[in-house]
């Protein structure tokens, strides 16, 4: 099980019903966002769960890197109008446009545009072992998740879970989070090494 792809949920910015102000000012305030993170991966009722762990750079509108350092390096970029997907164990990028298709995943979530009215639908808010979580549903019928809910410590992210159609789950951790910190948009350009094969959306 690759780690890369569970990934695609985080870059649009929500606008999210007053039931959810916390998370509504959360993402209004949000620019700029760094975080190390901790990916746990299993399907419900069987033994085995998966964790990678990385680290997080977030640069709205539109841009965010996710850097897997373990147990795989990988590497999930966008720079606003192109998603790279780069794994060199493969020598392998896998690269297509942001475009509406993008709009409705999960990896939507943080970073780019979009409206959430338009693709999610606010569910319940609740505590639970002193994170604060805001449970989001899916619009789209032929969406691969069912639902999705962010938790805050307090007043900071700290927190994500997904679950797909096929009783897949995936829990995110946040640590060191930090906002509205100035980054190098540099950061978010991605130059395929060479001898590394490109694979375009055009090629599928």
């Amino acid at each position: 099980m690759r780690p890369i792809l569970v990934l695609l949920i985080l870059s649009a910015p929500l606008a999210v019903a007053d039931e959810a102000p916390e998370l509504d000012a959360f993402l209004a305030s949000l620019d700029t966002l760094t975080a190390r993170f901790e990916q746990t991966v299993g399907i419900d009722g069987q033994a085995g769960e998966q964790v990678s762990r990385g680290s997080l750079k977030i640069l709205r509108p539109g841009r965010f890197r996710w850097d897997y350092e373990s147990p795989t390096t990988q590497l999930v970029l966008s720079d606003g109008q192109r998603l790279w997907l780069y794994d060199p164990d493969l020598e392998q990028v896998t690269v297509r446009d942001m475009d509406g298709t993008l709009s409705s995943t999960p990896a939507m979530l943080l970073g780019g545009e979009g409206d959430l009215d338009e693709h999610f639908r606010t569910g319940a808010r609740y505590e639970e072992e002193g994170v604060s979580w805001f449970e989001l549903v899916p619009l789209a019928q032929d969406s691969d998740f069912v639902g999705l809910r962010v938790g805050f410590c307090g007043v900071d992210l700290c927190d994500m879970e997904l679950l797909d159609k096929l009783g897949q789950y995936t829990r995110i951790h946040f640590e060191n989070v930090v906002i509205g910190e100035p980054l190098d948009p540099a950061d978010f350009r991605f130059d395929p090494p060479e001898g590394v094969d490109v694979i375009s959306e055009s090629d599928f």
